[in-house]
């Protein structure tokens, strides 16, 4: 199963059937580094040193450190390099709030646009995933939570709504490989979600608002119980 970031970085780079350039091939190697936590957070990326690790010039690599600063992943400090973000609780809160406004307004914009079809693969999704975790299939930087929001924001069919979403997510990948799940959650996580498509589903946007607040408030709960451990 492909994680959220790997399948629309995919059709961000080579959407339109073209070759991706050096510059796309930095971004896309230097972005899976820091998803798969081998670039930790807080941490120093030197171009010459991940040039020599991607096989590029540095050209290339600065250009990927750009690109990944307007994502939020690097920090860059004249004079002082590119750094791995490291989000504090305050700036993670800041990213729910804004999470949870965009993921309601794609609620409404779902329960009026979203066919029978859509839903039904969503839900195909959802079982595919429980089974992958209940076999312990999932690479632990994985969120296929994200992946189901992802789905459920492109339901919206508002393009601005899934690009702004998408910028979101991929700081919220990185924060939620340091957090940790239990089974009991997850799975509640995931029953949850099937709540929410069969709302979407039968045109209830008020009981689908309902429960999208309270299930992102839990993953708010989870996400933030690092900054107390």
């Amino acid at each position: 199963m492909q994680n959220l970031n790997s399948v629309y970085n995919h059709r961000e780079i080579n959407g339109a059937g073209m070759e991706p350039n050096a510059a796309d091939i930095a971004y896309r190697t230097i972005k899976s580094k820091i998803l798969a936590r081998q670039y930790i957070p807080g941490c120093q990326l030197k171009e010459i040193q991940i040039s020599k690790e991607v096989g590029l010039t540095r050209t290339p690599v600065r250009e990927a450190f750009i690109r990944l600063e307007r994502e939020g992943l690097l920090r860059i400090f004249p004079n002082k390099g590119a750094f791995v973000i490291e989000l504090s609780a305050k700036e993670l809160e800041d990213l729910f709030e804004v999470r949870e406004a965009l993921e309601v307004m794609a609620i409404g914009l779902a329960v009026r646009r979203a066919n029978r079809e859509e839903i039904s693969n969503i839900k195909k999704m959802l079982n595919k995933t429980e089974q992958l975790y209940q076999r312990g299939s999932l690479k632990n930087y994985e969120d296929p939570q994200l992946d189901f929001h992802f789905e459920l924001i492109k339901l919206s069919k508002n393009s601005k709504l899934i690009s702004i979403w998408k910028l979101l997510a991929t700081q919220l990948s990185l924060v939620r490989m340091t957090s940790s799940m239990t089974q009991k959650r997850y799975l509640k996580a995931l029953e949850e979600h099937h709540g929410l498509l069969k709302h979407i589903d039968s045109g209830n946007s008020d009981k689908a608002e309902k429960l999208l607040r309270i299930h992102i408030n839990k993953s708010k709960i989870v996400f933030l119980s690092q900054f107390n451990s």
